[in-house]
């Protein structure tokens, strides 16, 4: 009974320890499953550059996110063949052990059957029974046989299971090895592919480097206009933050005129019941009167703070108690934010990143350029209202939304589908993504994000 306790806990590990590979196996297949939809993509983009440019900047970013892209996968199904060798040797090392316990359960069957043989032949099991000296004798004797008859007949069911075990373990192991045989193929064709993109980056960054003067002139044409809109984006929110800045003075020195009313009312009202407890009680008021306004006088003139506000006014120091409550959903939900487009990749990360091109040459991004598929749509990343909406000479347009304390600013865009005032929600479309068939059909959106006048790289607020 101990043997079979050990193998029925040997049986619920082996159960246990397959799903956890399963899902191994699970989570690398649905990391393929999207990496080759990037792939997709940068193909279909690759496609589209080719029509419109021979060699260009945008045609090597592209090239290089899907040389990272198919790196990555390689690295994937590499994953994913470690995982089948580690689940096969499992497999086997499960199979040899049910093999031996197998063989342990036919010896003992074997040993059994015999024992019962030469009891069959030397007496009879009635003879056995009326042979005893008690009726309690001849009844343990009666189970003793019926529980010999019982296990034989468990042993011979437990030596079918472990039979039917050690087959569904074998078909396991030949299912294992053809999805290995299955990955490896595709992983050789996955490096031919990639042999082949670093070939045609080589042969791109040539052509890029041959047109050196080209590419200065574009950088300083590009910085210039990165220049002019990081500028005019600033100060439509500092204009903003301004505005917002005289709205809450204006509600400040409301509440503190307001105060300050209720004050000079409190005090007339307590000269004029000083006066009236004088007359009942026969004095004169002047004097208590005088003593009264000078203790009264500080209330009239002095300012009080803003800290000195009551919790319970309309007006909040800094945000109001819906603002507060968005920038704090905001500020929640960072790294799980969606993406401003439906599908695409980072091409210019934020902050000092070097040209792709020319050496020893750095740009200085106030956000991230996301390069999209042809006619993109620019969405919104968060619940906000639309706070401002213009034109940018050679920029195109650009669309400020305010999320309590925090905006995001999303630029280079043709059409724009909402308006000032609009109230927006995740993933809702707010414009049309610029296409620039001069410069390969670079589709590229510029978005940035701002806490108030601090600049926040937006990468590490998006859904990875």
């Amino acid at each position: 009974m101990y043997a079979k306790r050990n193998f029925v806990i040997f049986l619920l590990l082996a159960i246990i320890s397959f799903p956890a590979f399963s899902q191994s196996i699970k989570d690398l297949q649905a990391q393929k499953a999207k990496l080759q939809e990037e792939l997709k993509m940068t193909n279909k983009l690759l496609i589209d550059t080719k029509k419109s440019a021979a060699s260009s900047e945008t045609k090597l970013a592209i090239i290089r996110q899907t040389i990272a892209s198919r790196k990555v996968l390689i690295e994937n199904l590499s994953l994913q063949i470690n995982a089948l060798d580690r689940h096969m040797d499992t497999l086997q090392s499960e199979k040899t052990r049910l093999s031996q316990r197998l063989s342990r359960l036919r010896a003992d069957y074997a040993r059994l059957l015999q024992e019962a043989q030469i009891r069959k032949s030397t007496y009879s099991q009635l003879l056995f029974l009326f042979s005893s000296e008690s009726f309690g004798q001849a009844y343990r004797r009666l189970r003793y046989l019926q529980e010999s008859s019982d296990y034989r007949k468990k042993q011979a069911y437990e030596i079918l299971g472990v039979q039917e075990t050690i087959t569904h373990k074998q078909n396991e192991i030949v299912q294992a090895k053809q999805s290995k045989v299955v990955t490896l193929s595709q992983k050789e064709q996955e490096n031919k592919q990639l042999q082949s993109e670093q070939s045609k980056e080589n042969k791109s960054l040539n052509e890029l480097k041959k047109k050196n003067k080209e590419l200065q002139a574009q950088l300083s044409k590009q910085q210039r206009q990165a220049n002019t809109l990081n500028a005019r984006i600033e100060r439509a929110i500092m204009e903003e933050m301004r505005r917002e800045e005289a709205r809450r003075e204006a509600a400040r020195r409301k509440e503190q005129q307001a105060r300050e009313a209720a004050a000079t009312k409190k005090a007339a009202a307590d000269r004029a019941a000083a006066e009236r407890a004088a007359k009942k009680q026969g004095k004169k008021s002047k004097q208590p009167v005088a003593t009264e306004e000078k203790a009264q006088t500080p209330v009239e003139t002095s300012k009080p703070s803003p800290a000195a506000l009551p919790a319970t006014s309309a007006y909040v120091d800094m945000m109001t108690k819906e603002e507060a409550l968005v920038s704090g959903n905001f500020a929640a939900n960072r790294g799980r934010l969606p993406w401003p487009v439906e599908k695409g990749y980072i091409r210019g990360h934020f902050g000092i990143q070097p040209h792709p091109v020319l050496k020893h040459v750095t740009t200085n991004n106030k956000g991230i350029y996301i390069q999209a598929p042809r006619n993109s749509d620019a969405r919104a990343v968060f619940d906000g209202i639309v706070t401002q909406r213009f034109a940018i000479p050679g920029n195109n347009n650009a669309i400020i939304i305010r999320h309590g304390n925090y905006r995001t600013v999303y630029a280079n865009l043709t059409s724009i589908y909402v308006n000032v005032g609009d109230h927006v929600s995740p993933r809702q479309r707010i414009g049309k993504i610029f296409v620039d068939d001069e410069n390969g059909g670079k589709t590229e959106l510029y978005m940035m994000l701002w806490q108030d006048k601090t600049l926040l790289n937006p990468e590490s607020w998006l859904a990875r």
